[in-house]
């Protein structure tokens, strides 16, 4: 396929998903050992909180919170003084143990992440792709005070071992069909867990298909390379698949 076309790696993403499919069917073994083997049979889940008024995230954070969950994305995105007002308020709400990433989806300028950096830099967050480019996200990895973690910035294994070099985050988002599929997915993955990058293995909204290929991933990703996995609760009103992996005791997968 890359011989044939130049990118479109979310096109290939279904194809080579689906081989991985059929070498497991033909094996008789599951995708996770076929990736790696199984190394963690229980991941944890994080939440996403949407973009919305303060009041409605706040009680998402609390619902969340209620249903057993204790790694929350919190959408981020509105003008740096209503994100910093934002994260203040929910900041007073967040627990030990807790893990929480902020996800700014590339919105702010570099000095309107480093602002908010600083007004907020009591609250333990991590910032998820505070800026648009890779060279912006790295200059704000040099000056904030919050963990930086990214995701559009990386589309390649190329652009990847470029942030490790350059020492550009603390962690990423594998999302599998942005990346391509399986294949160069597990490659990500074990250039990650050597250099101690920790990943949240994931896809983009997705079906019930690209759960699975994702849920494969992670389970043969070992626990300290692993930071987490996205929820499961499907956004689709037609399932294409089934015996999609399973919500268990809240905020873990189960197989």
């Amino acid at each position: 396929m890359n011989q044939a076309l130049t990118g479109q790696a979310v096109a290939k993403a279904a194809i080579d998903i689906a081989c991985w499919d059929l070498l497991g069917k033909v094996s008789g073994l599951p995708v996770y050992t076929l990736l790696g083997g199984l190394q963690s049979p229980s991941m944890p889940l994080h939440r996403i909180v949407p973009l919305a008024e303060p009041e409605e995230m706040e009680e998402s954070l609390r619902r969340y919170r209620d249903e057993g969950f204790r790694h929350i994305q919190i959408k981020l995105g509105h003008e740096v003084e209503e994100d910093i007002d934002l994260v203040r308020r929910l900041g007073k709400l967040k627990q030990p143990g807790e893990l929480w990433i902020g996800d700014i989806n590339a919105a702010w300028r570099r000095d309107e992440a480093l602002r908010f950096s600083q007004a907020v830099e009591d609250v333990d967050i991590y910032l998820e792709q505070p800026c648009r480019s890779y060279e912006e996200c790295l200059s704000v990895r040099r000056r904030a005070r919050h963990s930086i973690k990214l995701d559009e910035a990386f589309n390649t294994l190329n652009e990847l071992q470029r942030g490790i070099r350059d020492d550009a985050m603390d962690a990423i988002a594998l999302k599998v069909s942005k990346f391509g599929g399986l294949t160069p997915s597990r490659i990500i993955r074990d250039v990650c867990a050597d250099a101690g990058i920790p990943m949240t293995v994931e896809d983009a909204w997705g079906s019930g298909i690209a759960t699975a290929a994702y849920a494969h991933l992670a389970a043969s990703t070992s626990p300290r390379a692993l930071l987490n996995t996205t929820d499961l609760h499907n956004y689709n009103t037609v399932q294409l698949a089934t015996g999609a992996p399973e919500v268990a005791n809240g905020p873990h997968v189960a197989q």
